[in-house]
């Protein structure tokens, strides 16, 4: 069966806002999305008509006899395996495989008592970010970015350091597919120039280790500091109080490497870019003298993006 791409989108959209909804991923419901051939369902084993499909997300193994029949398992570690594939054709089956893990983080988040992290960097082959002067336009590519825009779209917030709002004055929405635009969150004292993020009308939340001026539209949130710093944890305790079961972090190099040093980042996604810059900025760590003690990357996809590369996994405990 050959479904269109963005009717599957609007099918991952509804997927999302039941799980926020129902974070816990728990409730049986009736069809989230009906058209006249295809209904989406969550938990459930569906009864369909003879000339129906149906897609199925669950949290645990189940099976139907039905052909028509397509169930996607996400365990709780977020990884995907595809239990039935009904009459799904081959794009359809890799495009909600790549993103139906994000729509359930709210029921891991529930889980955790934490929001769950998505991380996503892109670099050039020699693990450059940006370069000296903080221009990292264009590492990327427009299939990186609409991958990117996707998962913005599928996260309840994202999340960038007071360097990157400062130096890259980003909008944060959602514009290269169709979908809510997240909460931003942004981190640090020395953060500035909020215009860029106050456009859309979003909420925003400032993390900070003490009171800095105010800006008109943005909630100020002050956390405990260790040596001046926010532990990436803490951070996702204080944003999963607030209703946020899902956070996006986008950058910038710091706030990036403190996640994976950390071990704090649920899911990473690294585009690799065929440049080689020399210099520039890149994930910083202090103390690792030794290949072994790396931190290493598990359950790894590797999807083709136009003429470059991006590696997703999840960091091994």
């Amino acid at each position: 069966m050959i479904i269109q791409l963005d009717i599957i989108w609007n099918i991952l959209l509804g997927f999302r806002r039941q799980f926020v909804s129902d974070p816990s991923g728990t409730e049986l419901i009736a069809a989230l999305y009906h058209r006249p051939e295809i209904q989406m369902y969550v938990n459930d084993i569906p009864e369909i008509n003879g000339g129906q499909h149906a897609l199925v997300i669950s949290l645990k193994k189940i099976y139907n006899p039905g052909k028509r029949v397509a169930i996607f398992y996400v365990d709780t570690e977020l990884r995907v395996e595809v239990l039935q594939t009904g009459q799904l054709n081959r794009p359809a089956i890799e495009f909600i495989s790549s993103f139906i893990s994000l729509c359930a983080m709210p029921a891991r988040a529930f889980k955790m008592h934490r929001a769950i992290s998505v991380l996503h960097l892109a670099q050039s082959i020699d693990g450059r970010m940006a370069t000296l002067n903080h221009n990292s336009r264009w590492i990327s590519n427009t299939e990186n970015l609409i991958y990117v825009h996707r998962m913005r779209a599928l996260s309840d917030a994202i999340l960038i350091g007071a360097n990157t709002l400062i130096n890259d004055k980003p909008a944060l929405t959602v514009r290269y597919v169709k979908g809510p635009n997240p909460v931003k969150v942004v981190v640090g004292n020395s953060a500035s120039y909020f215009t860029s993020i106050l456009e859309s009308g979003d909420p925003v939340f400032h993390l900070v280790t003490t009171s800095v001026p105010e800006t008109k539209g943005i909630e100020q949130v002050i956390m405990t500091a260790d040596s001046g710093k926010i532990h990436p944890e803490d951070i996702l305790g204080q944003l999963y109080a607030r209703g946020i079961y899902s956070v996006y972090i986008e950058g910038g190099a710091f706030t990036i490497s403190a996640f994976i040093r950390e071990k704090a980042a649920d899911m990473i996604n690294f585009y690799i870019s065929p440049v080689i810059m020399g210099s520039g900025i890149s994930i910083d760590f202090k103390g690792i003298v030794r290949v072994e003690d790396a931190i290493s990357l598990q359950n790894c996809k590797y999807i083709p993006m136009g003429e470059g590369m991006l590696i997703r996994g999840c960091i091994k405990q």
